[in-house]
């Protein structure tokens, strides 16, 4: 159904997990949670900003992986973006160019991009009444589906399958870093998110004037 949505020009997103590269310890290829592994599904994975100000008022914001704070033992993992590489998804052909770690299936590899899902500051609902901070990747999934409505106003329609071009201004050292910004901070255990393509936060946070600038 995915795929045939896709092909009718739906653009399906789906929250990578919240329990880190590790999948709450279940398994080694970490933590490639379904829908988000589906080939035909762009999969959020999540950041921490961090926003400091200096001594002239200046602000600067620095993002990372949204990270574990636990690890083991079995279901003590207390959070952080998932991402992995799928033993039931095979590698679809946009990631070709990319290489599964050794020893993993050839399998569809997640996140393909990430956005603030840290709990801390986090951001505010209104809860049973009353005003409270959450995170988790469910924040990050819906904070592209907002963006990528400028995606969408730059092509004049619907997107479809978002992925095969993601992975083209990825796999261009030159749109790379105008279609996003690198994330080279942080780790999801056992992935550690690097300047490129990583199982921790995907190509990094999208750039999304950049990416409709792009599309066009």
């Amino acid at each position: 159904y995915y795929m045939l949505g896709s092909a009718m020009g739906i653009s399906f997103l789906a929250s990578s997990g919240d329990g880190g590269g590790s999948g709450f310890s279940v398994g080694p290829e970490g933590g490639a949670g379904y829908p988000s592994s589906s080939p035909y599904v762009t999969s959020l994975g999540g950041t921490s900003t961090y926003v400091s100000t200096a001594g002239n008022g200046a602000l600067s914001v620095n993002q990372t992986a949204w990270s574990n704070i636990g690890f083991v033992p079995y279901f003590v993992n207390e959070g952080g973006s998932g991402g992995g590489v799928s033993i039931l998804e095979p590698k679809p052909w946009y990631q070709s160019s990319l290489q599964v770690h050794a020893s993993f299936p050839e399998g569809r590899m997640a996140p393909d991009l990430s956005l603030d899902a840290s709990g801390t500051p986090g951001t505010f609902v209104i809860y049973h009444g009353s005003p409270a901070a959450f995170g988790g990747t469910s924040e990050a999934s819906p904070l592209f589906a907002g963006l990528a409505t400028l995606l969408m106003g730059a092509e004049k329609g619907s997107l479809g399958l978002l992925n095969p071009v993601l992975y083209q201004f990825g796999g261009n050292a030159v749109t790379y870093q105008a279609a996003f910004t690198p994330i080279t901070f942080g780790y999801t255990i056992p992935w550690v998110s690097t300047f490129g393509y990583n199982l921790a936060t995907g190509w990094g946070a999208p750039n999304i004037g950049e990416m409709a600038t792009l599309y066009r």
